[in-house]
């Protein structure tokens, strides 16, 4: 998935601009409460996003579940996570569909193997989106500020043939059009 991703902004931007947005994709694993970051790279025929945030926003604890009510607040997260276009609402006339969906989540996974990922879990996840027009891919709704309120902000990167654009989200505004 991060070689399509890669590839895709490579496609994008040209070799020229692919240094700095792979610092900005680095930024993806800062580790701060309340915020999650999400990046949406466009090409013509495909776009992939990527979510990063601390476990703690969605589940209000960042380490393996302690007891079976933990568990479940676990195990709904995972099932939330099989459309995370429930949470982010794209164009509607770019007709998207989820597509795979690579997790990167220690806790959640039950793999965690650092005593970092024991102490701050993150969710991180790419996507693959499958999109009969990506040519109207120009907005997104951030349902999930909504949704979560562990989540203060959400830093968005839109890459796409015509630029870039980069725009914080909170509850109060959660749309972004580019």
């Amino acid at each position: 998935m991060k070689k399509i991703f890669l590839t895709l902004i490579v496609s994008i931007l040209g070799l020229t601009h692919v240094t700095s947005f792979a610092q900005q994709k680095s930024s993806l694993h800062a580790h701060v409460h309340g915020q999650a970051q999400l990046q949406l790279a466009i090409d013509q025929s495909q776009a992939v996003m990527s979510f990063s945030s601390p476990l703690d926003n969605f589940l209000g604890f960042e380490r393996a579940p302690k007891d079976e009510a933990e568990q479940d607040k676990v195990k709904q997260l995972l099932q939330q996570l099989q459309n995370p276009l429930l949470w982010i609402e794209l164009s509607p006339t770019a007709q998207c569909q989820a597509g795979q969906i690579e997790l990167d989540s220690p806790v959640l996974t039950g793999k965690q193997k650092s005593n970092e990922e024991k102490k701050h879990g993150d969710l991180r996840f790419d996507v693959e989106l499958q999109c009969k027009n990506p040519q109207h891919l120009r907005s997104l709704k951030a349902k999930l500020l909504q949704q979560y309120k562990g989540i203060h902000r959400l830093k968005v990167e839109v890459v796409h043939a015509g630029g870039q654009h980069a725009k914080t989200l909170h509850a109060d505004e959660i749309n972004m059009t580019w």
